[in-house]
Order: C-alpha cells, then structure tokens, then sequence
C-alpha cells in the first residue's frame, strides 16, 4: 500500500517512518514502512510512475523532505492464519498511519493520516482443498 503526502511546512521535514495501532496482528500485521522523497511531477500532469517497490520486512531509512515537496509511503503487510476469521464476518484495518517525523532542533513529532483508499478489507473465503502428496514407496 502507498500514499503519497506533502510537506506544507517552511522547513525541511526528516520523515522517519510510520505505524498505528495494528488490532488484527494475528491475521496481518503491518511489518515495514518505507519512506522515501517522491520525484517533482511533470509540469502540469500527473507522476507517470508508480512509487510502489518490491515486498520487503525492513524499514527503511529516514527521508528527507524538503518544503513544499511530498514523500512516498509504503506500508507492507504479512498475512497468515485466515482461517482464524469468522465466515460472516469482514475486517477493515489500514485506516490510518501515523508518521513520525523530525522537524529538526530536537523536534519529533508524529501525525495521524486517514488513508481511506487504503483500507484492507478481509474476510473468509472458501477453503481450500489440501492436495495429497504423493509418496514414494
């Protein structure tokens, strides 16, 4: 999952990472965050390329963002244990995150972002038949 957000400061911004409360875990768990500095878009157009990288469990460093410029954040999810959601029930989770970031002079601070286009909705499927394997006698 990516968002894109936007230094409206006067300063340049080091944003750190970024995480929120993750009541699901069993199910998935939010295990990466990385931040980086977006490319300046196109004069009068939009960025024709996607921010998106590669799965990874590892954060990544700081970024730094400089006024009026945005950031990209992925979030990366691990999810396991399915079977453990009830049949008629969905979860939403990833409704927001919470950056932190450093303003400088000693400064952190961190701030909630709604990330509505984002949100993971689950729930049960049907279950999968398990395939015999096949031994060697």
């Amino acid at each position: 999952m990516l968002i894109t957000v936007r230094n409206r400061t006067s300063r340049t911004i080091t944003l750190l990472g970024g995480g929120g409360p993750q009541p699901f875990r069993s199910v998935i768990e939010r295990v990466a965050v990385q931040v980086r500095l977006a490319p300046v878009p196109p004069e009068g157009g939009r960025i024709p390329v996607t921010g998106l990288r590669s799965w990874s469990d590892g954060n990544s460093p700081p970024a730094a963002i400089p006024p009026g410029r945005s950031a990209w954040v992925q979030s990366n999810f691990l999810m396991r244990d399915c079977g453990s959601l009830q049949k008629d029930e969905a979860l939403t989770v990833n409704r927001t995150i919470t950056l932190a970031y450093d303003f400088g002079d000693g400064l952190y601070g961190a701030q909630p972002v709604a990330v509505k286009s984002g949100a993971i909705i689950l729930s049960r499927g049907p279950l999968h038949p398990r395939v015999p394997i096949n031994t060697v006698g």
